[in-house]
């Protein structure tokens, strides 16, 4: 909470993973903010939480990097994970160089954070932080097709690093930013959006988002991601086989059918589509059991 003195001074600063106000100490030089892909270099200082211990989040960079102890005060924009970085990342972006503000920070979680660690939802984080330097990179529409490329491959890296470290939701919002990227081709450069290169990379990014949501049980989004995929490459196993789980899981057994199926047509000894079939045919076999029952009851009452 502000001091009732103080609130005036707070602004509001829009931020999607958490509720930030910000209060100006030393104005900045008037000129650009920070943009996607920017350098910035910064001093944060007068670090408070509460709800968790300020070593709690300094232990580990899998909560926050910014904090950690050995941070340099240097990342780029688009370039941090955890949801306080996010969180401090979008402080930087609302700021100009040579300017020091106050922010406080509202989390409602924090992920990879020990539950045990916890007093009080939500956690608060206040700090300053002075933006000593920014250099922005070109405006993204003279970005070059092997840049767009390069940094989409970048984030779809980490993503998958971030996965298999077990940071599911950072590893989707990663693969979700280098979508993002991989789609300017379509306003730079019609004739290159279906290049091999970008075509392999934009399905194993609609592939990567779609297992992350069978993660997340979104299965109508893994669905769609799924669907997405195999209009580009019908044959695409990885996203018959997701596809197929996730109408499992929402009760739509013949359409999972017709995608194993088709997985078996492709590749008759893939054990894993053949495993799930098996299953699948279990399950269908016992629906038809139940149906027949309830239709027997109804004429025979």
């Amino acid at each position: 909470m502000f001091a009732e003195d103080e609130t005036k001074a707070y602004t509001r600063v829009q931020c999607d993973s958490s509720v930030i106000h910000k209060r100006i100490i030393q104005e900045g030089a008037w000129g650009s903010k920070a943009t996607e892909n920017a350098t910035v270099k910064i001093v944060i200082n007068d670090v408070t939480c509460t709800g968790v211990p300020l070593q709690s989040l300094q232990e580990s960079t899998t909560i926050s990097q910014i904090l950690d102890p050995s941070f340099n005060g240097s990342f780029k924009v688009g370039d941090v994970d955890s949801v306080i970085d996010k969180s401090l990342e979008t402080c930087v972006q609302s700021m100009l160089v040579g300017e020091t503000s106050s922010f406080n920070i509202k989390l409602p979680s924090i992920s990879n954070l020990k539950q045990e660690e916890c007093s009080v939802f939500p956690y608060v984080i206040q700090c300053s932080i002075k933006l000593e330097d920014l250099t922005n990179d070109t405006p993204i529409y003279m970005w070059t097709i092997e840049k767009i490329h390069d940094l989409a491959l970048k984030h779809k890296t980490e993503g998958v690093k971030l996965f298999n470290s077990g940071r599911k939701i950072e590893s989707f919002l990663r693969f979700s930013k280098s979508f993002k990227i991989l789609n300017i081709i379509k306003v730079t450069s019609e004739k290159n959006k279906d290049s091999e290169d970008f075509l392999s990379l934009r399905i194993a990014l609609l592939n990567n988002m779609a297992n992350c949501q069978l993660e997340f049980q979104n299965y109508i989004h893994a669905i769609t991601l799924c669907s997405k995929v195999l209009i580009l490459d019908p044959n695409n196993i990885k996203s018959l086989y997701r596809r197929s789980v996730a109408y499992m899981n929402i009760k739509k057994l013949d359409e999972a059918k017709d995608d194993l199926q088709k997985i078996l047509q492709i590749e008759p000894c893939n054990a894993i589509a053949k495993e799930k079939y098996s299953d699948l045919k279990v399950i269908m076999k016992e629906k038809d059991a139940n149906y027949a029952a309830v239709i027997k009851k109804m004429f025979s009452s």
